[in-house]
Parts: C-alpha cells; sequence; structure tokens
C-alpha cells in the first residue's frame, strides 16, 4: 500500500505544508455555504453530524475540500491544494488525520475515501478517466502486470485491513505459532469496523474459524501473553465494548496497543 503511518503520526516537512492548507471556516462564510449545500445545512441545524464537499476554482487551477462536523454546534475545515499526482494523496490523508483530531467520531480512513470519491466524481464530471488503487489491485489479481493501458487518473483509496496491518507492522506471512506460548490477539471486522481483543494457542486458527463466518475479519496483531493481558485491555476499554470481545476502539486506543509492551 506504501502509507508511511510513521510519517502521519510523527510529522514531516510535508505534514507542515498540509497543515498550512488547512483553514477553519468561520460561522459567516459557513452559514453561506449552507445556504447552497444541504448537507452543511443539516449540520448547522443538528439534522445530521458530517457533510462534505469538493470545490474547485479554476482561476487559481486549486481543490478547496470542506469538511462540516458537529463540535457544540457546526464547525468547519476547508482544505486548498494543486492535485498533483506525486503529492495528492498526503495532503487528502494528513488532512483526514487532522479531521479525527478536531472530532473524535471520525475515522481516517473512511474520511479519507470519501474525499477520494468527492475528486473522482469531479474527473468523471470533467470527462477524465479515473480508477483507484482497489480497482487497480482487483484488476492486476485478474489479468495480470502489464495489462493496464490507457490515460487515466490514479487515485489511491485505502483499504481497511491493508492500512491496520501496517499501522501494526504486521507480518502475517512471518509469523509462526508455538504450541508452548499462548497469546493474545487483536483483529478487525471490516463489516461492522469493530476490533476483537481474544486470547487463543493458535491465532492463525482462531482467525481462519472466523473467517468461516465472516470473510472480512483480519488479525492484525499477536502479543506472547497468557490471559492476564486479556483481562486487563477488557477493563481497560469496557466503555467501548460493543459485545462479547468485540470493542469499537478509535485511533487512540490503536495507537496505544500498538506501542504496548507485553
Amino acid at each position: 500500500m506504501g502509507v508511511n503511518i510513521g510519517n502521519i503520526q510523527n510529522g514531516d516537512n510535508l505534514t507542515k505544508e498540509v497543515y498550512d492548507a488547512i483553514h477553519e471556516i468561520d460561522n459567516e462564510f459557513l452559514i453561506k455555504i449552507g445556504q447552497v449545500n444541504p448537507d452543511v445545512m443539516n449540520v448547522i441545524r443538528g439534522v445530521q453530524s458530517t457533510a462534505f464537499a469538493l470545490q474547485y476554482h479554476d482561476e487559481e487551477d486549486s481543490f478547496h475540500l470542506l469538511f462540516v462536523g458537529e463540535k457544540n454546534g457546526a464547525k468547519g475545515f476547508s482544505l486548498i491544494f494543486t492535485f498533483d499526482p506525486e503529492s495528492y494523496f498526503y495532503f487528502v490523508l494528513f488532512y483526514s488525520f487532522f479531521l479525527v483530531g478536531e472530532f473524535k467520531y471520525l475515522n481516517p480512513i473512511h474520511v479519507h475515501n470519501t474525499h477520494i470519491h468527492l475528486l473522482r466524481t469531479f474527473f468523471e464530471k470533467e470527462g477524465i478517466f479515473t480508477v483507484t488503487a482497489s480497482e487497480k489491485r482487483r484488476y492486476l489479481e485478474k489479468f495480470g502486470p502489464g495489462t493496464m493501458t490507457g490515460p487515466a487518473v490514479y487515485l489511491r483509496d485505502l483499504n481497511e485491513i491493508d492500512f491496520y496491518r501496517e499501522l501494526f507492522s504486521f507480518d502475517y506471512n512471518a509469523f509462526i505459532v508455538s504450541e508452548e506460548e499462548s497469546y493474545v490477539y487483536l483483529m478487525f471486522h471490516e463489516g461492522n469496523g469493530c476490533f476483537k481483543i481474544g486470547k487463543s494457542k493458535n491465532p492463525l486458527k482462531r482467525e481462519r474459524t472466523l473467517q468461516a463466518e465472516q470473510p472480512n475479519i483480519a488479525l492484525l496483531k499477536v502479543w506472547k501473553a497468557d490471559s492476564a493481558l486479556e483481562r486487563k485491555l477488557h477493563v481497560k476499554y469496557a466503555k467501548l465494548r460493543k459485545r462479547g470481545e468485540w470493542f469499537a476502539l478509535t485511533f487512540k486506543e490503536l495507537f496505544e496497543l500498538r506501542e504496548m509492551a507485553v
């Protein structure tokens, strides 16, 4: 996938450039936007919690990505950038993470993919063919390398399972189960967005068992530990429990788990 998670968390020169391109929308302009955008007006009125929009300014050759969310009333931000095939992805991705910092209920992957969809809609309306990363991957798996031809704007959407595996630096193929060890594991259910914290002598087998009923479940992280760690994490994240061992973890908890020493 090629997403540098370290850069997302720690920042670099490009991150500063992105943050300099992010602007808070004042209330007066927010109302003006709401007068022409029903979704924005619904957030202002408290009818819905989020609204996305994209504007293109021809005279500046710049895109304005707009987000309005509910945070003690409507609050909005815009990202202003020129589309560059080499850098747009990081602008959109870092902007999505910035929004999650402001609106804790957001999922940055969903936010990013929504922005990519807005860009795609714009290009397609202009008669410009686009292809997303997920479409390209499926095409190459089916037909093989060297079969995609013709001009297209390549837009990088994110696959949640790939993203989370990279977040945890989990080398799935290199993991070898030891019969002498016990494990605590973290799994992700792409269908409902929840995370499972469980224990098993063989996490790989446990994953396959769950996948028999729900194919979009993936193992993200494994710790060599006994059931005491599982109980500790269940207590720590009790307020986020959805059912049984499944939790609605946010990125705050995921980064905690990523850095957790056992």
